[in-house]
């Protein structure tokens, strides 16, 4: 059977020869008679060709089946892709981050500096008693500040959003440290009163820095929770400055309440160097990209800022400024007159109403804040201000301690709530280049409540006394909700848009 197959080769492989000579005409006749005496030549050229046609075959099977192995292996690696990984975090830890090293930094910064607000809010008129200052003078050390603090704002926001927030911070950090430090030096008190003006515009310049750049650096979908934590630094100080700073004045002297209010002040400088700048642009991606785009925001950046209505105020933020103004009008009634109406009750104690008050706040306020961040800014705010409202009534009522307590946690819940909502309610719905006017908007809004209200409830107070006027007060946080309900649907529209 071979040999059958090597002459049927050998008669293939002759009769091959033969038809390509003859088409081509390029072999002699010599050649072809030379090629057919040569059988075992032929024959293994034949064997060779059909050697070579199996060895391609052989290779062309193994690419193939590389390839489909190839082939297997890609898809198999997209499947594992595209299928949805099991969800080994819970939802919690797949949030973004939110205690980041800048969000910290700022954080214990804006405890400091309001520490020595508080601080000094307190100590500064029992410091003018001790110079000798009658009681207008005495009532003007916080009036001075608050007053310089409401003028500075607008014009605090203009300059963060055209020159950095991190610059204004420090300077208005060291203006005050400044200030401080005179109050020792010059114990005038005609001096002293010249030095609260320039006192609240530090305080104006650097508390607006802080809330502007922690809404920098807070994740959107945290947001609300974010500025919870942030708050409490307010909250703290508020708790532990004032019985710290009559300790001092009383136990140790003037000097001492001074140089703690020096060191919250220092402490709050050096923090400051490593609070990080998100909102400015980066120089040295702004000189590797050059483009026709940005060269003309650059040269918007670089543009000089004018003065008008609209780079003063955001106007996206007029509901929770006007809300939060209605809101503290009220209870600037509680913080002014409080301890007043207590010991003229007859009450012991009451500074346990600011303990009560405090904590609620602390504990409070990280909760509402991600409640705010789930379900939305209405239903909080508009329970918030109610709150507000029947702390102010509960107040009118009360004639023991326990009432008092009660009180407190009104206050407590209502005003942390409040305060939160309505904050993220106005930096929130701007742009990052808007958020520091938007930040000094709502403070706006927060320090003319604190100055209509006080100066509305000692007319009152005299008109009506104490418990009638803490009941007409009440009014206020009552028309902030009825405002907020009228109104949200209309802002929130705008917002969406």
């Amino acid at each position: 059977m071979t040999n059958t197959s090597n002459a049927n080769i050998t008669k293939a492989s002759k009769n091959a020869v033969f038809h390509e000579d003859l088409d081509n005409n390029h072999q002699s006749d010599e050649q072809l008679c030379f090629a057919c005496n040569q059988p075992q030549s032929q024959v293994a050229q034949a064997r060779s060709q059909v050697q070579s046609h199996l060895r391609a075959q052989t290779q062309l099977q193994t690419q193939s089946q590389t390839q489909s192995q190839m082939k297997s292996q890609t898809q198999t690696q997209a499947q594992s892709q595209t299928q949805p990984q099991q969800p080994s975090q819970s939802p919690k830890d797949a949030q973004p981050k939110l205690f980041t090293k800048a969000f910290i930094c700022i954080a214990l910064t804006n405890f400091a500096v309001f520490f020595n607000f508080q601080l000094t809010t307190v100590g500064m008129p029992v410091y003018l008693e001790q110079l000798g200052a009658d009681e207008l003078a005495v009532g003007l050390t916080v009036t001075l500040v608050t007053a310089a603090a409401l003028l500075v704002r607008p014009f605090a926001g203009l300059i963060l959003d055209s020159f950095g927030r991190k610059g204004a911070l420090i300077t208005g950090i060291i203006l005050m440290l400044f200030v401080i430090v005179a109050y020792l030096l010059f114990p005038l008190v005609g001096v002293v009163l010249a030095l609260r003006i320039f006192h609240g515009i530090g305080w104006g310049l650097s508390s607006t820095s802080t809330s502007t750049i922690v809404a920098d650096v807070i994740p959107k979908v945290r947001f609300a929770e974010g500025m919870g934590w942030y708050a409490l630094g307010g909250s703290l100080s508020a708790a532990i400055g004032p019985a710290l700073s009559i300790f001092l004045l009383e136990e140790v002297g003037a000097q001492a309440m001074i140089f703690v209010a020096s060191a919250s002040l220092g402490i709050a400088f050096v923090l400051s160097l490593f609070v990080e700048d998100q909102a400015m642009p980066d120089k040295n991606n702004q000189a590797k990209h050059e483009s026709v785009e940005r060269s003309a925001s650059s040269a918007s950046r670089n543009a000089k800022p004018k003065l008008t209505l609209d780079s003063l105020i955001e106007r996206d933020a007029w509901l929770p400024s006007l809300g939060i103004l209605l809101v503290n009008a009220g209870f600037a009634a509680i913080t002014a007159f409080i301890a007043v109406y207590g010991m003229a009750q007859g009450v012991a104690n009451i500074s346990l109403y600011f303990v009560v008050y405090s904590l609620v706040t602390i504990v409070s306020r990280p909760i509402i804040g991600r409640i705010i961040d789930q379900k939305g800014f209405f239903v909080p705010s508009v329970l918030g201000t109610l709150c507000v409202a029947v702390t102010l009534v509960t107040v009118s009522v009360s004639h023991d301690i326990g009432m008092f307590c009660i009180a407190g946690v009104f206050a407590g819940l209502g005003l942390g709530t409040v305060q939160g909502a309505f904050q993220t309610m106005a930096v929130s719905s701007v742009p990052s280049q808007r958020k520091g006017v938007a930040t000094s908007t709502f403070l706006i809004g927060l320090d003319g409540g604190l100055c209509l209200g006080s100066a509305i409830a000692g007319v009152l107070a005299v008109m009506v006394g104490y418990s009638g006027m803490f009941a007409v007060m009440a009014l206020f946080p009552f028309v902030a909700t009825i405002f907020f309900v009228v109104c949200y649907k209309k802002w929130d529209e705008k917002r969406q848009g």
